[in-house]
Order: C-alpha cells, then structure tokens, then sequence
C-alpha cells in the first residue's frame, strides 16, 4: 500500500530543505569571509616582519653588552707582568680594557737580581680594603717573591701597582734531623728556611746534625758536606739531608720562683732545666708559681711570620692569658 505525503508535510520538507541550503550558504559565505580576515593579517604581519625580527635580534643581544674598564699596571723597578686572559705583557703593553666583571690574574715576574713584593694595594680604591690589605701583608710578614700573582675583578678602572727590588731569595728545604743555620741573620731551619737579602750579599749556611743523627750533605746551589758559601747575586735554593732519628736539647731560661715541668717528663724547672726529646717529640710545658709570686712573662722560640702549628698557636693563647693575668 502506498502512502503519499500531504502537500503540508512537502512544504515543511521543502522549507527543512531551503534552510539547510541557506545555513550551507550560511557557512560558506563565513568561511570566505575568515579567509579574507586572515589573508589580510598574514600581510601585515609580513610587513612588519622586518621590525619584529630586529626587535628580537636587539633584546636578545642585550644582556651579552657590558661594559668595558680599563686596567693599568704602574711598574716600580725591573720586571715583567702579564695577564690571563691575556692582553697585558708590561715590559710594553701595560694597559688593557676588559669587560666589567672578568677576573684578570696577574703574574708578576722578577728579572735576575731582582725580586718582587707584589701589589701596593692600591687597587683598592675603598680605604677600609686597602687597610686591610695592607695589615694582611703586615700579618702574613710577607717575604718578597721571585714570581707574584694577584687576581683582580674589574668591577670599575683600576691601576694596580707592582714594585720590584733589587735582592735575592734564599730557600733552604730541609730533610731528615738536623738544623742549617745563616752566617747573616734570617735562615734558622728548622722553622724558618727562607730569607729575603738585599744586593750584594755574601751568606754562608752551616749544618747541624741532631744528637745521633748524620749530615748527609747538602743540593741544588751547594753541594759536598762543609759549609755552603753562596753568592746572592741571584736568587738560590739549598737542599739539607740528614738522617732520621736524632734528638733534640730542649732548654728553659727562668726568673723568679716558680716552677716548669713536662710532659712527657724530663724537665722539672726547678734545678733540672734541660733535657733530650726525639725528633718530632710533643712536648708540654707547665709553669706554676711559688706563693707570693705570679707568671708575668712567658715565651716560646718560634716564628713570628706565617702559618702557625696547633702548639704554636696553643702557646701563644697561654701567652695572652698570662698578659692578662698580669693586668
């Protein structure tokens, strides 16, 4: 059986038609309309393209642009700097810009028969720095060098002062138990095995043997067994060999009434100030005042310049407190 659509139903087919045809007209006309839109952006973005990309290439440059100081070198005496990086090589070139905040290490290096103290300090331009730098040199009793190197921060223009002297260095490296003693004040090694001497100098270098221990002989600029006679028109390194195993006199100097004793024993100062400690022996001292008296001075014989042992450094803090005990 057929069935026919009533004329309404055509109608309202033909009207679902007509506005399915109108929304695709609908559409399409949006879409061409978008793709004019986008057409048109597309051309003004290239137009300003050219900008943008210099734009870019500018910022990102930016932070890569610092600003550049000069570093000078004012040289006092004969000698040669450089720098690393490089750039500075003061016998001639003594003056170099170099962007702000690199680290420039200058080497200082003395001509024969020279020698060099490093800088003055004056590149600090701050008088607090400057002061400070001065009292380190002070408290490091800083001997002057054959080479001498500083690191300084460009951070502003500086001039860095580099004085060299006329002199030599003598440098005593020791093995085994023995002391090597100077004719001229300065060597006593031991603890202190080098010494600055100005020209001309004649020095002579005497080994010591500890009890029960044998000089060897001596290397570098001084060879055989007898003393070492050495001309300081150049600066000179001396090797001493001894033996191991020797012993070593300790001895105490006392005034007033009190008494010193060891540990480990042997000394009880007192009557019995002296007494033999193998080589490399620790040894305490305590002092302890009769009634009626106090300590009032206390001393031991080392090095006042450069880095100090644990005992050195726990005697010197006994000092102080018997300094003060006595104020």
């Amino acid at each position: 059986m057929t069935r026919w659509a009533t004329p309404s139903s055509v109608i309202q087919d033909s009207g679902s038609i007509y506005k399915n045809r109108y929304r695709n007209n609908a559409k399409l006309q949006t879409y061409k309309t978008e793709g004019f839109s986008l057409i048109g952006n597309a051309k003004k973005i290239l137009y300003f393209l050219p900008v943008i990309l210099l734009t870019l290439l500018i910022t990102l440059a930016l932070p890569n642009i610092t600003t550049p100081y000069t570093l000078a070198i004012d040289k006092i005496g004969s000698g040669t700097i450089t720098s690393s990086p490089a750039g500075i090589n003061c016998n001639s070139d003594c003056s170099e810009d170099y962007d702000s905040g690199t680290e420039i290490t200058l080497v200082a290096t003395a001509d024969d028969g020279w020698v060099s103290r490093g800088t003055t300090c004056e590149e600090f331009a701050d008088l607090i720095q400057k002061q400070l730098c001065e009292l380190n040199k002070l408290r490091t009793c800083e001997l002057p060098a054959k080479t001498y190197s500083a690191t300084i921060l460009m951070d502003q223009a500086k001039t860095v002062t580099f004085a060299f002297e006329q002199g030599s260095i003598l440098e005593v490296t020791k093995t085994g138990s023995g002391t090597v003693t100077s004719s001229s004040s300065g060597i006593s090694c031991g603890y202190d095995c080098k010494e600055y001497y100005p020209l001309p100098t004649m020095v002579t270098l005497t080994a010591t043997s500890a009890i029960g221990a044998t000089f060897l002989g001596w290397g570098g600029d001084c060879s055989g067994t007898g003393d070492c006679v050495l001309d300081l028109s150049l600066s000179r390194n001396v090797s001493a060999m001894f033996t191991q195993g020797g012993q070593y006199l300790l001895t105490i100097n006392k005034t007033g009434a009190g008494t010193i004793s060891t540990n480990p024993t042997g000394i009880d100062c007192g009557s019995d100030c002296n007494e033999l400690y193998n080589d490399g022996t620790q040894v305490t001292l305590t002092a302890t005042a009769n009634s009626g008296w106090s300590i009032t001075d206390f001393s031991i014989d080392y090095p006042t310049c450069g880095p100090l042992t644990s005992e050195q450094v726990a005697a010197q803090l006994i000092l102080l407190a018997f300094l003060r005990m006595r104020k």
